[in-house]
């Protein structure tokens, strides 16, 4: 039997080590497996203290209350059918609504497209006047910054006018 790793205090085992070990309490082994085991346990104490905890659990099985029957009640099977039928009666109508809402979301994207498709541009309901007033916004919201804008050019001609005359007037005086 191959060693196993070790996690914390006790044996990590693999399935095929978990299922020899548990054959083994169960005396299902061949003599042979059963001296390969033999041999595992005296080289490893903690796999003996892993067995023994195995051990203490199928005693305390053991100790269950057994019931009358050996097999489920009468209406066992019939129950399990039921309930399998139900079950798939609710799958299969979960199923139903998700394509009624996926069906019912691709109508209702339909009718928009159909409703606005038909809708005629924003710019096609305006007048030519209204067109330019939309095209040349951004100059009418800056309108009052423009309006001080020529203010200021204005002034900054009629000084150059003035200096202008100045230097007329002051080569006509001399």
């Amino acid at each position: 039997m191959p060693d196993h790793e070790r996690i914390g205090d006790g044996p990590v085992l693999s399935e095929a080590q978990e299922q020899q070990l548990l054959a083994y309490l169960d005396d299902r082994l061949s003599p042979d497996e059963r001296s390969g085991v033999d041999a595992w346990l005296a080289r490893d104490a903690d796999l003996r203290r892993l067995l023994d905890e195995h051990r203490r659990t199928w005693e305390l099985l053991g100790e269950l209350p057994v019931p009358d029957e050996a097999s489920p009640g009468a209406g066992f099977r019939e129950n399990t059918v039921q309930r399998a039928h139900r079950e798939e009666r609710l799958r299969q109508r979960g199923a139903r609504r998700r394509a009624m809402g996926v069906l019912a979301a691709a109508a209702l994207v339909m009718a928009l497209v159909l409703v606005l498709r038909d809708r005629p541009e924003p710019w096609a309901r305006l007048t030519p006047e209204e067109r330019h007033i939309v095209q040349n916004l951004e100059l009418l919201e800056n309108f009052d910054l423009l309006q001080q804008f020529e203010t200021e050019l204005d002034l900054a001609a009629d000084v150059e006018a003035l200096q202008a005359f100045e230097g007329e007037l002051t080569e006509t005086l001399r």
